[in-house]
Order: C-alpha cells, then structure tokens, then sequence
C-alpha cells in the first residue's frame, strides 16, 4: 500500500512524494512545530524520519539472518544487525588502532576515524576534519559566497534564510500571534519568549554579579554593560544636543520635543502626535467610552494593551517592566516613563520660577501645580475644612472620609480603599515575598523606597524628614517622624 504523507492539521501535501524537507518547512512556518504524524501508527517525529520509519517499522521484514533469527525490512537493516555482531559473530581487530570491528565495516572505520584525520583552521586554530575544513572556512570567516539582500546590507550563506528576512523585515508579515494579546510575529520563537517573559513572568537569565534575573539574553547583557562595566552608549539626537542612555529614553524625546504638526482636540486644549491618538483620547475621555472589560474584575480600558498592562498587574501580579539602569521594577509602562524622566533623565534644564528647582520639562508643569497653586486655586473639604485642588477633592473625600468602597485582606483584618494596596499586603505580609535587596548589607524588602530610606538611614545617616513642630530635629523617615510628634508633642 503506497503511503502519503502530508500535514495532520492541514490539507497541505508535498509536491514531491519524498518533499519532506518541504513538510518540515510548512509545519515549521505555518503550524510553530517540527514533528510529523506517521498516517499509520500516529507516531509523532521528525519529517526526515518519516521513510525510515515506514520502512523500518510498517514494511514486512523479509530479509533473514543467515547466523540466527532476526529479520529485517531492509538490506542496510540486515547489513546494521551483522556489524553490530548481534548474532556471535567473530570481529577483526583494526591495523591501526586494534579496536575489534565487524569486518564487513572495517574499512568503512578506517576511512573515518583515521583517514580523515583532523587538522587546525589557519584564521581561528578550531580542530576540524580535512573534508570539512573549506565548508568551516566559508561559513565562519567570510569566504563563502553570500546572499545579498536588495533593500538593506542583509546578507546570508543561505538563500531561504534570505527569504525569511525580506518577509519580516521589509514586507512586514507575521504568521503567529500571542494566545493572550495582540503581539505577533514571523517566527514563532518570537512569540514563544514574549509569552514567557511578558505573560509568565520567566526570567531564565542570572547577572552573576548582583543577582539580578532577566527574560533575555540581550537584557542581561545591556544591563551587565550600562550597570556592572559602567559603558553607556549614548544616543544623540539629529535635530538638538539632548543625549540619551537608552534608546526609548530618546525616541520619547523626539516625540515630546521634535514632532511635527501636532493634532489638537476639538473638545479641549490637548494635542497629539497622530490622529489615532486624538480618537482614543474623545473615546475615553469625553464619550467615555471603554469596550475593553477585564473578565475578573469591573475594569474596563479603551484599548487591549491598556487591559494586558491591568491583568498581568492586578491579576497576576506581574512586574515586567525593569529599568535598565537600576534594580526599579513596575507593572505599568507610565510609572516608568515617569521614573526614567525623574532619576535617569540628563535633561533637567527646566528651572521652576518660584523655587529655583530644576525638573524635566513634562514633570515642570506638574510641580508647579502641585506645590505652588495660588490660594485662590483651592477649595476646602466640606468634613475636615483641608484645602486642596478641586480635582483632589472627590478622591480625598472617599478615601480618608470612609465614603469609598473598602477592600479587605481575605487572611487578616487589613482593610483599604486601594485594591493595589491590599495585593501588596498580601504579599509583603502573608507570602514573605521580597523584591529587593541592600547592596551593602543583608537587609531586604518588599518595597523599593523602604531600600532607599534604609540606605539614607544606615549607611548614609541622612536625616532628611524634619519635626513639624519646629523643635529642631530631623529623622531619616516620615514614620520616625510621626512618632515623635505622637510621644513628644502631643504629651506636653
């Protein structure tokens, strides 16, 4: 019975009986797996085994030893079983090295083990066989005739790798997509490490000096380069002297600085680089509308990324985005966009003009709002009479006047308005999880600003938090702060 053998997801069938290169290709590319179905065991391997496991396995064996009583499928089956003397046969010892061998192979083993001897690449000194010597020299130093790419200076020893650069690179296209969000790509080794490393939070690779995990090997070798070797390659912008450490640090520069025309909205004053941008602000902003609802709590978002970014966070209890310059974790890209601009940002020219402080030029306004808002700017809280901006004010009722919807710790009686709060509870106090350690000593935290008050406390002995009482004294924390008023001030 002649076999056909084909693709087990798809219709697909070679356009030669024996194309198996051609399956393993389509399997590869459209299906992200390198391994075949046999039609008649359903054996899964690899497509270039396909015709020697039909015939070592489905075809009757016919072919009998003479010595006992094996049988085999083929001739070379039968040929095999003799040189592995299976049967008592009686094997020749080799003239040259004397290792005993089946004489029907014996000069099979002369030709390969002492024949092609190894001999030493002249360019890198690697050992290798004669026969292989020109294939080595062409491949690893260059000699070989390379495959150009017409649209960029792309080349490649092999025209089908060629192939698969100019359909991901130059035509865009993607063949996989991430079971989870919106990600995709040609390759599905692609795909595979952002779902480990965004949705399963794998970190396989260990900075052998601080300890620190990444996803990727690029990861660990950047942050090994800026952190541990102290070489940061900056990146200049073409159109002024602002310089960059990071190359998002400056593509977030050139569109805040240098964009052109930007598009406003028609419903208020703000403006965005593109259109796209402008309808998902009217959407979320002024029709509020948010299609996107998470299937595990009442948050909704405008747009998939935003709902990702809330469930590996919320849900999961993802923190994927790592600072590349220091140990700064945060599950939301804006917390670091906004840390990248305020601890490693080397473009604080903007001074505020009340203060004299310098800030970067996004987080100026804020400030200026923040700690200089006119008295006439504010409103008082009708239960504590404490003034503040008028958009603070529906927050701090809720959230200090009990009229927010508390969220409670399922294991102790802790209790607040924040869910995120309560998750960090959780896992500070009930899982003992930590994040972060002291370089300097053995201490170590959950949060991040505990390391820094613990650093300015112990090893730098900054006092940075002065009494409100105007005593004179100072404490390293707002907590040591509030202890002393407690036990000091409130007793006279």
């Amino acid at each position: 019975m002649k076999v056909t053998y084909g693709c087990h997801f798809c219709p697909f069938v070679p356009s030669h009986p024996r194309g198996m290169a051609e399956l393993g290709r389509h399997l590869k590319d459209e299906h992200g797996t390198d391994e075949a179905q046999c039609p008649l065991c359903k054996k899964m391997i690899k497509p270039k085994c396909l015709w020697g496991h039909e015939a070592h396995v489905h075809k009757p064996k016919t072919w009998k030893c003479d010595t006992c009583n094996f049988k085999g499928t083929t001739e070379s089956h039968l040929k095999a079983h003799k040189a592995a003397l299976k049967c008592g046969g009686q094997p020749v010892n080799c003239p040259l090295c004397d290792k005993p061998v089946a004489e029907m192979v014996l000069q099979v083993h002369i030709n390969r083990v002492h024949i092609g001897a190894t001999v030493s690449c002249r360019v890198c000194g690697k050992k290798v066989k004669a026969s292989s010597l020109k294939g080595h020299t062409d491949r690893q130093h260059g000699q070989a005739l390379r495959v150009k790419c017409g649209q960029c200076d792309y080349s490649t020893l092999h025209a089908s790798t060629l192939r698969d650069h100019v359909r991901s690179i130059h035509e865009k296209r993607t063949k996989h997509q991430c079971e989870v969000c919106s990600y995709k790509s040609f390759y599905w080794p692609s795909v595979k490490k952002h779902m480990e490393v965004v949705h399963l939070g794998m970190r396989k690779y260990l900075c052998s000096v601080c300890d620190k995990k990444f996803g990727t090997a690029s990861d660990l070798q950047r942050h090994e380069k800026q952190v541990h070797e102290g070489s940061y390659s900056e990146v200049k912008c073409p159109s002024c002297d602002y310089t960059a450490k990071v190359r998002s640090e400056m593509n977030r520069h050139k569109r805040m600085a240098h964009d052109a025309e930007k598009i406003s909205c028609e419903l208020c004053d703000y403006s965005f680089a593109g259109q796209n941008q402008v309808n998902l602000h009217v959407k979320a902003v002024h029709l509020k509308q948010r299609p996107q609802r998470c299937s595990m709590c009442e948050f909704s978002a405008t747009h998939k990324e935003r709902l990702l970014e809330h469930f590996n966070a919320v849900h999961m209890g993802l923190k994927d985005k790592q600072c590349p310059l220091c140990p700064y974790v945060s599950s939301y890209n804006a917390n670091m966009s906004r840390h990248m601009d305020q601890k490693h940002s080397e473009s604080r020219t903007a001074k505020c003009p009340v203060c004299d402080k310098s800030y970067t030029k996004g987080s100026l306004s804020g400030h200026i709002k923040k700690m200089h808002r006119l008295k006439g700017d504010l409103v008082n809280c009708d239960v504590c009479n404490k003034q503040m901006r008028p958009t603070s004010l529906k927050g701090h009722t809720e959230t200090v006047h009990g009229l927010a919807k508390e969220t409670r710790c399922s294991q102790c009686n802790y209790a607040s308005v924040y869910p995120s709060s309560v998750r960090d509870h959780i896992q500070s106090v009930h899982e003992k999880k930590i994040n972060f350690k002291c370089d300097l000593c053995p201490y170590k935290s959950f949060y991040m600003n505990r390391i820094s008050e613990h650093i300015d406390a112990v090893h730098l002995c900054v006092k940075r938090h002065a009494c409100r009482h105007a005593c004179g004294k100072k404490f390293a924390t707002m907590a040591r702060v509030r202890t002393h008023e407690k036990m000091v001030h409130q007793q006279k």
